[in-house]
């Protein structure tokens, strides 16, 4: 992965300043989102409150804000799409950290001049409905109108149900993949295929980042192969990287 050049804005590790509280701390001068105050909910409408917003992102350890910053940094000044991987064990703060970047990006992307605050820039996605539940997010499978049932040959979305979803992800910049260790090769496959149907593009996952978040030493996928595994009958959407 390339090492990305941050920012001065970027560099900067999130410190109050003594004579402020950390009720009135505005954190998105650190993170280069000049925000208004009198219609930041009307606008941006971020999933956390913004004092916990503010909270949780004072709370990340330094390697977990290097990566937060590296990804806002990237997002806010590349073109072509990140591919990464956030790892570590149980109860490292993987989570803190999706959250923390999720709600940062959302707001960035609904504070571009013309974004209206109803596109979907951003997908959390889990391949289980318990672990889809922690992130507040959606599985896999209904995200992307994966029939459970279909296995992995892949079979194209009709005109009418492709069409909603490009309406519905039209603007979608980035997608967390959380318990990426029980998302299989066949699956990761099947992901990176119904991106570029629905975003009409021929590049790896439709031009949309991801970033998987997980620990390949827990659960392995179900009837399916490990992701870092070639696949049999494909060439997968890693064959390259």
């Amino acid at each position: 992965m390339e090492k990305a050049h941050r920012d001065e804005k970027d560099k900067q590790q999130v410190k109050i300043p003594s004579n402020e509280s950390p009720e009135l701390y505005d954190i998105g001068q650190d993170i280069g989102i000049a925000v208004n105050s009198a219609n930041i909910e009307e606008l941006q409408k971020p999933r956390l409150p913004d004092s916990e917003y503010r909270t949780l992102v004072r709370s990340l350890n330094k390697k977990q804000k290097d990566f937060f910053y590296y990804v806002l940094h990237w997002c806010k000044t590349k073109q072509e799409p990140m591919y990464t991987f956030l790892t570590g064990g149980a109860g490292v703060g993987k989570s803190q950290v999706l959250k923390a970047l999720y709600n940062a990006l959302l707001k960035y992307y609904s504070s571009q001049p013309g974004s209206d605050p109803h596109d979907t820039h951003i997908l959390l996605m889990a391949p289980t409905g318990k672990a889809a539940y922690g992130i507040k997010g959606s599985t896999i499978h209904s995200a992307l109108l994966i029939p459970a049932s279909q296995g992995f040959h892949y079979k194209a979305l009709t005109s009418d149900k492709l069409n909603s979803l490009r309406v519905k992800f039209r603007n979608l910049k980035i997608i967390f993949i959380d318990e990426i260790s029980m998302v299989g090769n066949g699956m990761f496959t099947y992901i990176d295929k119904r991106l570029q149907q629905i975003m009409s593009s021929n590049n790896i996952f439709g031009g949309v980042s991801i970033i998987a978040v997980g620990d390949l030493f827990q659960l392995k996928p179900v009837f399916d192969g490990w992701i870092f595994n070639d696949l049999t009958h494909d060439y997968g959407p890693l064959a390259s990287n």
